[in-house]
């Protein structure tokens, strides 16, 4: 069965120009993920989806809560699960300031790695719950 997904953005320049997108998509599974990040620095492994980034149409994640000044909520997506999550340097992980959202498997396509698997890392004082929402193609095209 075909999932049909739609979304739609606006963005507002106070005084200034605004854009307004609306489109869809179809996908045969997606997935919706809640999971709580603990507070002080310990990475956190969260299982997103099982197909090649070819497959994924759309993957949104998000925090539920603002993060605290200079204590970051950072990820990195993972192709592969980790053997030692404490041994995974997030050095060149991703900021979630706020929510990221990439629609369109050509979009997807540009990230290093497909993405099954994220390590989140918390460094404020709070736990944190994120959400991902991930739409993906289930079935992967015969090879011509």
């Amino acid at each position: 069965m075909t999932n049909i997904i739609k979304w739609k953005l606006d963005v507002f320049v106070t005084d200034g120009p605004s854009i307004s997108l609306a489109d869809q998509l179809s996908a045969e599974a997606y997935d919706k993920i809640s999971a709580t990040i603990p507070k002080e620095g310990k990475n956190t492994l969260v299982s997103i989806q099982p197909v090649d980034k070819g497959q994924v149409g759309l993957l949104i994640i998000r925090s539920m809560s603002t993060p605290e000044k200079d204590k970051p909520i950072t990820y990195l997506l993972q192709e592969t699960q980790p053997n030692d999550l404490n041994a995974v340097d997030m050095k060149d992980a991703t900021i979630l300031e706020s929510p990221h959202v990439l629609v369109g498997a050509s979009l997807v396509n540009v990230l290093d790695a497909a993405p099954k698997f994220a390590v989140f890392k918390n460094a404020g004082t709070k736990d944190v719950e994120v959400e991902i929402l991930v739409a993906r193609n289930a079935v992967k095209a015969p090879s011509p």
